[in-house]
């Protein structure tokens, strides 16, 4: 999810590369369970924030989640590309009905050229 965010990709990654910012939902089995596990990785915790696998430098805010203590709704990630990727994190406990109506897809543009530094923009493969 990191990678997709930023847009920086390993150079052994084999899989889709998006090198355009995106909108990309994150979920987990329950509101809780995604803010001590999903959140934990990406972000941090609550009290030690930006310690996640998203690079500090690289996120430019978030948003609360409401109802959930210590848990963000969304957070906003400095793409290479220039623009602005979100991840909004939601839970499956929310059923269907969480997931319909919106455009968070996580949708960019893909390229497959070969990329030869140990890690670099998508768009430099």
């Amino acid at each position: 999810m990191t990678c997709h965010l930023t847009g920086w990709y390993p150079h052994w990654w084999q899989g889709r590369c998006f090198d355009e910012a995106g909108d990309w939902w994150v979920a987990g089995r329950t509101a809780i369970t995604t803010r001590d596990i999903v959140q934990l990785a990406l972000y941090g915790s609550w009290q030690a924030p930006k310690t996640g696998m998203i690079p500090a430098h690289l996120i430019t805010h978030t948003a609360p989640k409401s109802g959930i203590p210590m848990a963000l709704d969304t957070i906003w990630v400095r793409h290479v590309s220039g623009k602005t990727s979100s991840a909004q994190f939601k839970s499956f406990e929310q059923g269907r009905t969480g997931f319909e109506g919106t455009g968070s897809t996580g949708s960019g543009s893909t390229r497959s050229a070969k990329r030869t530094s140990s890690a670099s923009a998508c768009c430099g493969r």
